[in-house]
């Protein structure tokens, strides 16, 4: 299936990404696992999330880059890796991007 995508430039090194326009089931269930992998809940019972580690928002966001991020200057290897070796203005643009772009932001950590 081809997807809808856009690009982008990022402000500082000016590299040139394209990202995915949405996320498949498949995806999005291998972010949402992340948190729900994280608790325990008891069936029957409403139930408020109180505590999270931290690495979990960590974890979905690495999750989210490898599910949107399409290519970096036209490459496709080793995304992440690229991603995160970005300068920090550059990284959080392509996060913003990406936030803008998915439902899961921070709403299931509440």
């Amino acid at each position: 299936m081809t997807r809808e995508t856009i690009s982008l430039e990022t402000p500082i090194e000016k590299k040139k990404i394209v990202l995915n326009k949405w996320l498949s089931g498949r995806e999005r269930r291998l972010v949402n696992a992340i948190v729900l992998n994280s608790q325990e809940f008891t069936i029957g019972e409403v139930q408020e999330t109180k505590k999270f580690k931290g690495e979990i928002v960590n974890q979905m966001q690495d999750e989210l880059i490898k599910a949107y991020v399409v290519s970096i200057d036209e490459k496709t290897d080793d995304l992440l890796n690229k991603i995160l070796d970005f300068i920090d203005t550059d990284y959080d643009f392509v996060i913003a991007e990406i936030n803008k772009l998915s439902a899961v932001k921070t709403e299931l950590v509440k």
